[in-house]
């Protein structure tokens, strides 16, 4: 699916349309609907096209060798909540997902019609995770860290396997925070020169503008950052997480790649061909000469304003003679040079 597109809700994703960029929550909501709710029109607030959580039953997702189950269960997400945050993330403008963590969430998801699915990096090899997810025929944004090539290979044809070659490849370290120096942005190349399919990066550095942009311009079609509204709320994910005022600095820059980038034509723009003139240098007279002279390289010199001959007619004037005096510091004219 290199160069095509395809649909998230009201948007397209894919070569040539602006940078999906989703805010993931996660569990930044806390286990409270009213927090969640004001993180979805934050989130809208800074420019984003959606919203992303993260969707489990404890039970059916961790084991009791997990430290912390008990508190675990306060990131759960009622199922009552999934028409609020729907409704506010129309809202906000943005569309509304979540990762399942688990077959039991994929199947509540799939029944409130989210517009797409995530697969979390923890989950590249829970085949019949991504199998059932694929079979709802709904976009599939799956992330490949922890993964090796051939894994997510596998990830790959268990979902075309499904019947659904609607995937976006999410390039991602899963370190959190991401330092720069681990963010090996050239995987994105590797995953779409590997699978043919659209790239993006679940990015988990945090304000580290750089790394959304060079993900941009190696062509990611889709970003994901962790969003709270403050990195001093208690929880997993806060303090990594991008904040009102950082994450809207990021879009404001991801917006403008596509008009940075251009068309790639080797072409000048009016603007710049009014300044040409100015710019490039002409051929001048290097000092007084009497008619008769032949020309050397000495007598010369390439001086800025251009005119109508240019440095690059140099040759063709060496040994030609005079026809008339010249002065010093005057703009070299073929009428200066006697015929021949």
């Amino acid at each position: 699916m290199t160069g095509e597109s395809l649909a998230i809700g009201r948007r397209r994703v894919g070569a040539g349309e602006p940078v999906f960029v989703i805010a993931e929550i996660g569990m930044n909501h806390n286990g409270d609907l009213a927090l969640a709710l004001d993180m979805i029109a934050a989130a809208g607030g800074c420019g984003v096209d959606a919203v992303k959580f993260q969707s489990f039953r404890t039970e059916a997702f961790l084991s009791d060798r997990i430290p912390g189950l008990d508190e675990r269960r306060r990131y759960e997400i009622p199922e009552a909540w999934y028409p609020e945050l729907r409704a506010a993330a129309r809202q906000a403008g943005v569309e509304f997902f979540s990762t399942p963590l688990d077959a039991g969430s994929a199947e509540t998801l799939a029944a409130h019609g989210v517009p797409c699915f995530k697969i979390a990096s923890c989950d590249l090899t829970n085949l019949p995770l991504i199998a059932q997810v694929a079979g709802y025929g709904k976009p599939v944004i799956v992330s490949t860290g922890f993964g090796r090539l051939g894994e997510v290979e596998r990830a790959v044809e268990t979902a075309r396997a499904a019947g659904n070659d609607q995937i976006i490849l999410m390039h991602c370290v899963a370190l959190y925070p991401t330092p720069p120096e681990a963010a090996n942005l050239r995987a994105l190349e590797t995953l779409r020169q590997a699978f043919g399919l659209p790239v993006g990066l679940s990015d988990h550095s945090r304000e580290e503008p750089a790394i959304p942009l060079l993900a941009a311009g190696l062509g990611a079609v889709a970003l994901e950052k962790h969003f709270t509204t403050d990195r001093d709320l208690p929880g997993y994910d806060h303090a990594m997480s991008e904040t009102p005022e950082s994450l809207s600095r990021i879009v404001g820059a991801l917006r403008q790649v596509p008009s940075i980038l251009g068309h790639g034509r080797l072409e000048r723009s009016e603007a710049e061909l009014a300044r040409r003139e100015t710019a490039r240098r002409g051929l001048y007279w290097a000092g007084d000469l009497e008619a008769g002279t032949r020309i050397e390289a000495a007598h010369l010199i390439p001086l800025r304003p251009s005119h109508a001959v240019a440095p690059c007619a140099l040759p063709e004037l060496l040994g030609k003679a005079l026809q008339r005096p010249v002065k010093g510091g005057s703009p070299v004219a073929r009428t200066d040079l006697q015929a021949g």
